[in-house]
């Protein structure tokens, strides 16, 4: 990847274009929005060890940005959880994220 797109798509190392979530009570904890990608609006939900023995994950495109929903369409249908920045997630979960993030990318 060169140089100049590198540095717009990532921040110290991590993705800059994406919104991170935690939900402890939902099976698949961790939800990561991709933002800035044109017509789509992928999504990453995972446990904290996705590819561990009991993890798990699933990702998904979507019309509407998940956190851009109306209020009341996200107290009826959605429960993201508290927002993070992307160092507060699991080791494996920042790994999912960073190999979604490069296949959304290179498009």
């Amino acid at each position: 990847m060169e140089e100049e797109r590198r540095t717009r798509l990532f921040v110290d190392g991590f993705p800059r274009y994406v919104r991170c979530y935690d939900a402890p009570w939902q099976d698949l904890r961790y939800t990561v929005l991709f933002t800035h990608c044109r017509g789509s609006r992928p999504w990453l939900a995972m446990t904290a060890d996705p590819h561990g023995p009991d993890g798990a994950w699933v990702a998904g495109d979507g019309r509407v940005a998940l956190d851009q929903l109306p209020e009341s369409a996200k107290k009826r249908f959605l429960r993201l959880g508290r927002r993070l920045s992307i160092q507060d997630l699991p080791d494996a979960c920042r790994c999912r994220v960073h190999v979604n993030y490069l296949e959304l990318w290179r498009q």
